[in-house]
């Protein structure tokens, strides 16, 4: 399964068994594993996380992502697997203001400038994609499809299915089962960034009629999570990157930079070129003569 929430993620592997009776391949990521057996790709990823944090920009998240994507792809690959499953759905998280993320999340050139600029470790063993690799793959034929976005997809209809399923716990927050990912958003982006996540969250839910708009700012009212939680997350992160609390408010009170400054991927001429005679195609041949629906 694709990027998405743990109950989006594990609803994904329900509905492919229940609906689609789908053979599958599972692959799994835990985030921040420091085991012996994970020792460099960890100081690697730990090394590429902290340089998007000492760079100040927004998106600490991408190596996270980028790991994930990355290695869904080979996977695939590597097993002939043409379609990747994505927990993603625009009923509960399409309202996203521009300016709150980073659309090119997949773009190696970015990547790999922001790590030149501030990493100190060299990358061997960490996976990266960028555009030439999404279109070699996409060529291969593998796709990653978002089927929630085909089906009424309830949030709350979710948790009970799941609870009563699988004996899940409810993580109290949108990607909480990650103590990272809780301490980025509910802590880092309040602090330094000025954005709380939740209300793209909960306007989501309003505008696919999951929850009201009152029910949505009694929920803003409160903390973004429990404030010791915080500061045991606070510490916790701390050890783990190996950084001193004083470095840490350092580069917390440093001035936000764009993403932008560090350059993104160039999309080859031949890829152009195949996009353009693909669109001259469907508007000019296959709608209008009908091969094609819009």
């Amino acid at each position: 399964t694709g990027c998405a929430a743990k109950e989006e993620e594990e609803e994904t592997v329900l509905m492919a068994n229940k609906i689609y009776k789908a053979d599958h391949l599972l692959t799994d990521y835990i985030n921040w594993c420091s085991c012996k057996l994970c020792y460099q790709p960890w100081q690697e990823f730990k090394d590429l996380q902290l340089a998007y944090f000492r760079a100040s920009v927004l998106d600490i998240e991408v190596p996270t992502d980028q790991l994930i994507v990355a290695t869904l792809y080979k996977i695939a690959k590597e097993n002939s697997i043409k379609y990747i499953l994505s927990g993603n759905n625009f009923r509960t998280e399409f309202m996203l203001p521009e300016s709150w993320c980073l659309r090119r999340k997949l773009d190696r050139t970015n990547l790999t400038n922001i790590h030149k600029a501030y990493g100190e470790v060299r990358l061997k063993k960490f996976p990266k994609i960028g555009v030439k690799e999404l279109y070699r793959y996409k060529r291969q034929g593998i796709r990653l499809v978002t089927f929630f976005d085909k089906i009424d997809f309830n949030l709350i209809e979710v948790k009970k299915m799941l609870k009563k399923e699988l004996n899940w716990n409810d993580y109290a927050g949108k990607h909480f089962e990650s103590i990272f990912t809780r301490f980025y958003q509910g802590y880092i982006l309040p602090k330094k960034f000025n954005i709380d996540k939740r209300k793209a969250h909960l306007s989501s839910l309003i505008c696919s009629k999951q929850m009201t708009r009152e029910e949505a700012l009694e929920e803003l009212n409160k903390p973004t999570y429990d404030e010791e939680v915080q500061k045991q997350d606070k510490e916790y992160v701390l050890k783990k990157w190996g950084i001193s609390e004083d470095e840490f408010e350092e580069v917390m009170r440093k001035p936000v930079v764009s993403h932008d400054e560090f350059g993104y991927d160039k999309t080859p001429v031949s890829i152009r070129l195949m996009n353009k005679l693909r669109l001259i195609y469907l508007f000019k041949f296959a709608y209008p003569l009908g091969i094609k629906k819009k």
